[in-house]
């Protein structure tokens, strides 16, 4: 054998043992066995279910719900793409997700699919029950009242609503800007969040006294877990077989239209368009920008992190083609572990191209190991806050 084949072989060993090493590389799927033990008793109308990642949070999802096994433990097979899944389970609804021993809150759990078969058995310690109003402030930084229950007309229902009060504000007789969150229960405080808190309060606090933003209001609406997709969604879609009935246009009604006023008359505002913005993440994002376009009198500023637009890229093409030309300043993002370049080619450069024909300032940014939750968006959400209101150039 010559010197240079000699140089050859540990190459191929090395290349063959590297490649075995790394199955996930070259899988696109895998099935996952999920077998869940709980020592209680549920009742017999309910049932465990399991959300997150890859059922867009829904609590309650018929597609997700574990079957009850003949040795009493709860069962599921899910069929998932390779790679990182955060997840919880719940009995339908995010007042009764899984806790730790004692009521203590449970993080996200998470896996990494990578094998052709996962087989993972998982106990819950308990459930929680709607979070006591001591628990919900315990956790809160700052000044934030809380409305329980303002009643939306425009789709026959309540919600509870979040205000942040900046520093100073009972003192001061300045007005000031406004910014309306999307999903309010996960922006405050951790004991109401269902997959994580944003820590909003926290951020806007270490901003302010900085002064790297003014101070400002901040409303946060929580959605609902029956309801989220539809309202935050300007059109009807199908989504994992079910049909999503739009009723964002009737939602960015409310906030426009019932909310902002309200707002405007009980606190200290700046009422005019140039002072208001809205922002949410993934469906939260969207409905946010489909607000900011559809009313442009009452908002300028948009901030969409992670925005699901690859659940209906053409349509939202089309709200675009259609909105009029207004000004606004718009912070659009996604992580590079939530999408590959080319979705992100097809679903999110066209419509940043397309704001910006229309005279829109897009802050567009790719945001490096930024995934699809919470935690992540709570790393970026000073980012959002410093480029809509404290006219910074941003990186």
């Amino acid at each position: 054998m010559t010197e240079k084949q000699n140089t050859k072989k540990p190459f191929f060993i090395l290349f063959f043992m590297l490649f075995a090493a790394f199955p996930a590389f070259s899988r696109d799927s895998c099935e996952w066995h999920i077998r869940v033990k709980y020592p209680g008793d549920i009742p017999a109308q309910e049932a465990i279910y399991i959300a997150g990642t890859f059922n867009n949070w829904d609590p309650g999802d018929p597609d997700h719900r574990l079957q009850r096994a003949g040795d009493g433990s709860w069962q599921i097979r899910l069929d998932l793409p390779a790679g990182n899944q955060e997840f919880k389970f719940t009995r339908g609804s995010w007042n009764s997700a899984e806790t730790k021993a004692k009521g203590a809150i449970r993080q996200n759990r998470r896996i990494r699919l990578y094998k052709a078969l996962h087989r993972r058995q998982y106990r819950i310690a308990g459930w929680q029950d709607p979070a006591p109003a001591e628990d919900i402030f315990a956790s809160i930084c700052g000044n934030i009242e809380i409305i329980p229950d303002f009643f939306i007309p425009q789709l026959q229902r309540s919600r509870r609503i979040w205000i942040y009060l900046p520093p100073g504000y009972a003192e001061s007789e300045a007005n000031y800007p406004v910014l309306y969150l999307q999903d309010g229960q996960n922006c405050f405080s951790r004991a109401s969040a269902f997959s994580g808190e944003w820590q909003a309060d926290e951020t806007l606090e270490a901003l302010i006294r900085k002064k790297k933003i003014p101070p400002l209001i901040v409303v946060g609406i929580d959605s609902s877990p029956e309801y989220r997709l539809n309202e935050y969604a300007p059109f009807s879609f199908s989504y994992k077989e079910k049909e999503i009935r739009a009723q964002g246009p009737a939602y960015a009604a409310f906030l426009s239209g019932t909310l902002k006023p309200y707002i405007d008359t009980h606190y200290k505002t700046l009422s005019d368009r140039e002072h208001n913005g809205v922002a949410g993440s993934s469906m939260g994002a969207v409905i946010s920008l489909y607000t900011a376009l559809s009313y442009p009198d009452h908002f300028s500023m948009a901030g969409a992190l992670s925005p699901s637009f690859r659940l209906f890229p053409l349509q939202m093409q089309e709200i675009l083609r259609a909105a009029a030309a207004f000004p606004l300043k718009v912070w659009m993002d996604i992580g590079s572990r939530e999408s590959e370049r080319k979705g992100r080619k097809a679903y999110l450069q066209p419509i940043a191209r397309m704001l910006r024909e229309k005279g829109t300032d897009v802050r567009y940014r790719l945001i490096c190991a930024g995934e699809h939750n919470e935690k992540s968006w709570k790393r970026r959400f000073g980012r959002v806050l410093r480029y809509l209101y404290g006219g910074r150039n941003v990186p």
